[in-house]
Formats: structure tokens, C-alpha cells, sequence
């Protein structure tokens, strides 16, 4: 069809596959991604382990209540 509006044969290959072939992807960005997104990760974790310590160490040194 769009060979009528250009008046020429379609000879060329317009598939996907040609398209994606010669991309490639961009390895350090991939890598600095996986890395921040790892650090927040395990930040966050840090994080919980430091607070559930924290409450633990709290509940401990409270005076024991006279029940």
C-alpha cells in the first residue's frame, strides 16, 4: 500500500527483527542501577534491624512494672 504512494517496489525488509538487531544495551547504566537500587535495599533493611534492636534494648531497660 504505501509502495503506491512512493512509486517504488517494496523491496525493504521493514520487519522488527532488523529494527531490534543493532540496539544494544547500555551495561553501566544497568550496573549503576542494580547497584542504587541494592544499596536502598539493604539500607532499608539496616534500617529495620536497627530499629527492632532499638526496641528490644528500650523493653529491657524499662523498670519492671509492680503488677
Amino acid at each position: 500500500m504505501l509502495s503506491q504512494f512512493f512509486d517504488e517496489p517494496q523491496t525493504k525488509n521493514w520487519s522488527l527483527g532488523s529494527v531490534v538487531q543493532n540496539v544494544q544495551t547500555d551495561q553501566a547504566g544497568i550496573q549503576v542501577l542494580i547497584a542504587s537500587v541494592s544499596s536502598l535495599a539493604l539500607i532499608s533493611f539496616l534500617h529495620f534491624v536497627i530499629e527492632i534492636r532499638y526496641m528490644a534494648t528500650a523493653r529491657m531497660c524499662q523498670e519492671p512494672s509492680t503488677v
